[in-house]
């Protein structure tokens, strides 16, 4: 059984016009859903001074054949708030269904490392969350947990954090991605209809 399709001049000019119309409709809803993402992930970022969820942002990229939404952060903290770091992290992760990229890794040794060189306000970010800190001499410090004799650990340059995965950027996406997609499919009808066809 054969089919044949023959499209006629005017048909083809109809195509010829919805197509130019296409993208600059797909370029105005990406705009409408990436802002939205951003919002929702601005949101959802753990707030701590502010930095990282300040850093949250969102373009859109357009070439001849291609349309882009990009959200994303350049604050170098955030694959570790997003994905979680060490052990816990992953189970966190694996439990709110964030997969890490492959380059991402886990385990103790993947920790991410916290110099007290590089953090100057550590010592008091960490007393601001349940923890005291005490120089112990010889360059080390002490850190215990808040009201308990518990050493969690000693160290003279700095220490592994293991902590759980908070993804804010992947839930700035997965909370509006199927409601995007629906719009962007209705596009032609959409065109057709402010066409009058």
């Amino acid at each position: 059984m054969d089919f044949e399709i023959i499209v006629d001049g005017k048909g083809i000019e109809y195509l010829h016009n919805i197509a130019s119309d296409i993208k600059p409709a797909a370029i105005t809803k990406l705009q409408k859903w990436i802002l939205r993402m951003e919002a929702t992930a601005k949101r959802e970022a753990p707030v701590d001074q502010g930095q990282l969820r300040n850093s949250v942002n969102s373009m859109v990229v357009t070439s001849q054949d291609d349309l882009m939404g990009i959200l994303g952060t350049n604050n170098q903290k955030a694959p570790y708030v997003e994905y979680g770091t060490g052990q816990f992290g992953k189970k966190t992760a694996e439990a709110k269904g964030v997969k890490a990229p492959s380059w991402y890794k886990y385990g103790p040794q993947f920790g991410h490392f916290v110099p007290f060189s590089k953090a100057p306000g550590l010592v008091t970010w960490l007393n601001r969350h349940g923890f005291d800190v005490v120089p112990s001499g010889l360059g080390r410090w002490d850190i215990f947990l808040k009201g308990g004799n518990t050493l969690l650990f000693r160290s003279a340059k700095g220490f592994k954090v293991s902590g759980r995965a908070q993804p804010f950027l992947t839930l700035g996406v997965n909370k509006h991605l199927d409601n995007a997609l629906k719009e962007f499919k209705s596009i032609p009808d959409e065109i057709k209809s402010k066409r009058g066809g």
